[in-house]
């Protein structure tokens, strides 16, 4: 990612970064990129709430200064990271009732349905100590939620294409046992900076019922897609192979046939609106549910999400874009599936975000193509 990269110790004795930002690390951003994007993308490890406190605390140095969140890199900078004056979080993993507002789509005596928002984990686990999560919310209204049974997590390939780690694999061991625990009454999972709607099971026999749904495939899941590039046709359908990216451990990549470790995965691509410049909204129907399918497959057709610091490339974008799009523009926008009780199919829609749909204001009246 770096020109120079090396360890040096901290005020406390933790290894701290400093590495000489490279103008080819800022290609994907047009250029230029504010500090904490490029810290989100640099330090995945890190939230963005706990890049936010990094930097307030004084942890971040650009040109041996502290730095605002705000300030852009044009390359050439020195860029000092300490990680040892990161505010302290001590705090269990274990899930625990937290009153925090959830935006509830539905409910019965079965299952929630949620609108997730941007910025918000779905459950605690690795580099999430003290966030408060979805799972907190949802166990502070609900009271209790079900652990999936080693049945449900046999069921590797029910996790949303958005993800953050897949599902684990079935097991009784403690490790195993931990897992489950971090996530109650979860049978999909979408990434922190996705938004959208969710369902929740909130008895066992629900769970069970729902990740046989999500495994199945028998489900409906749509998403609309904020492009960064053309979208040429109405419609393109994309299947390939994905594995981790051997070159980039955070990330996936497609291949174009079998092999080992690789997962089949099906996306259908509809235009919805073009915008001047080569930006288009498009919506997405998932046919299966892999690690990073939506971003990754938008990608191969030329046209990666908007804001994907992992995947994306915003150098064709307009300024004032660029600037809006602090994460990706990926939103879980319809979800139909079977109701676990009744046995009829139910389907929700989750309304786009202020974010998102600001971004589409700002394409559809102010911004013009010459931008």
């Amino acid at each position: 990612m770096a020109k120079r990269e090396e360890a040096v110790e901290g005020t406390a004795g933790i290894a701290s970064r400093l590495w000489t930002i490279d103008k080819a690390d800022l290609i994907a951003f047009g250029g230029k990129v504010r500090l904490d994007r490029f810290l989100a993308q640099a330090l995945p490890e890190l939230s963005r709430s706990r890049i936010q406190e990094l930097i307030a605390s004084g942890g971040v140095t650009v040109n041996g200064k502290p730095a605002k969140a705000s300030l852009s890199l044009n390359g050439g900078e020195q860029l000092g990271v300490a990680m040892d004056l990161l505010p302290s979080r001590e705090m269990s993993l274990e899930p625990r009732p937290l009153d925090t507002p959830l935006d509830i789509l539905f409910e019965d005596d079965s299952v929630v349905v949620v609108n997730k928002p941007a910025g918000v984990t779905v459950h605690p686990g690795a580099g999430t100590q003290g966030e408060t999560t979805l799972v907190h919310a949802l166990l502070h209204h609900c009271g209790s939620l079900p652990q999936p049974g080693p049945s449900d997590d046999n069921r590797g390939d029910a996790a949303s294409d958005d993800e953050t780690d897949e599902v684990p694999e079935a097991g009784t061991g403690p490790n195993q046992q931990n897992l489950a625990a971090l996530r109650p009454g979860i049978v999909h999972r979408l990434d922190r900076d996705t938004s959208g709607v969710m369902v929740v099971a909130k008895t066992a026999e629900a769970h069970r019922d729902l990740a046989a749904q999500f495994h199945d495939k028998t489900n409906f899941r749509q998403y609309l897609v904020l492009c960064s590039g053309p979208m040429p046709v109405e419609s393109v359908v994309r299947e390939s192979w994905l594995a981790r990216d051997p070159a980039h451990r955070t990330r996936f990549r497609s291949w174009d046939e079998e092999g080992p470790g690789r997962k089949y995965a099906k996306t259908v691509f509809r235009r919805e609106q073009a915008f001047p410049g080569g930006v288009t909204l498009v919506s997405a129907r998932l046919y299966t549910g892999r690690t990073h399918q939506i971003r990754v497959h938008a990608r191969d057709l030329g046209m990666p999400v908007t804001g994907d610091a992992s995947y994306g490339d915003d150098s064709r974008l307009p300024r004032e874009v660029q600037e809006a799009a602090t994460r990706q523009m990926l939103h879980a926008w319809k979800l139909g599936f079977r109701h676990p009780v009744t046995g009829i199919q139910i389907e929700f829609e989750a309304p786009l975000p202020v974010d998102f749909k600001g971004i589409l204001v700002r394409l559809s009246g102010s911004i013009k193509s010459s931008d």
